[in-house]
């Protein structure tokens, strides 16, 4: 899952099944709706990893 900008719009990007599987992509208005978005979509699965910023 990533939380990605272009530096006007932001978005939440999620795939599942490595580079074959489902993506699901959603626009947000802000950075704070992109974060509460990707938390939703993650749940409390205990896989998830949360990667840093670049």
């Amino acid at each position: 899952m990533y939380i990605r900008t272009d530096g006007q719009g932001w978005e939440v990007r999620a795939q599942i099944g490595g580079a074959s599987g489902r993506e699901r992509v959603q626009q947000c208005p802000s950075r704070a709706s992109a974060a509460i978005l990707a938390d939703a979509w993650r749940g409390t699965h205990p896989s998830w990893q949360e990667l840093k910023q670049r």
